[in-house]
């Protein structure tokens, strides 16, 4: 199974505990829609949260697929916490049913910390390890997961994005 992680676009957090997307950000999930318009994929899933969906529901304009929304999905906290196992576990639960679907194309639009939630669980590494690497607002991460080995295709890739629609966070 392919799932390509597409991080919201950009937000201003200074404005609400769950603001929605800023103009740059909309341009962002423009671009992002024209991106994949072509690619057939059989699910998109996304978090519950303003700017995710913002996100999804304009990628999700040049598919028939339904979204797939889910509390499993939220943000979790940047800093690694007791309390934060509970939603790690909640998140890599949620995956594990989705990677059942075998050869299956699946898109996420999801969380930065959550990405790296997915890689460090690929890697086998501890989460507070991968705080250093950045997945930038619009970004586009690839994971496949399969019987013989999972592996992690591209990371924080904003090459679709050209420079004057890129989030300088």
């Amino acid at each position: 199974m392919i799932l390509i992680l597409i991080r919201h676009g950009e937000v201003d957090y200074k404005s609400s505990n769950n603001p929605a997307l800023t103009e740059l950000g909309k341009n962002q999930a423009e671009i992002l829609a024209k991106h994949f318009q072509e690619y057939n994929f059989k699910e998109i899933h996304s978090s519950t949260l303003l700017r995710t969906k913002e996100t999804c529901y304009e990628i999700s304009k040049y598919h028939k697929n339904v979204p797939i929304f889910s509390n499993d999905l939220k943000e979790i906290s940047e800093y690694f916490s007791s309390k934060d196992e509970k939603e790690f576990f909640k998140i890599l639960t949620y995956i594990s049913k989705i990677k059942a679907k075998k050869n299956d194309k699946i898109i996420f639009v999801v969380h930065g910390h959550l990405i790296r939630l997915i890689i460090s669980d690929i890697l086998e590494v501890p989460f507070e390890n991968l705080q250093k690497i950045d997945i930038f607002p619009g970004s586009i991460t690839i994971v496949s997961y399969n019987s013989k080995k999972n592996k992690i295709i591209t990371v924080n890739s904003y090459h679709h994005l050209p420079k004057g629609a890129r989030s300088k966070k």
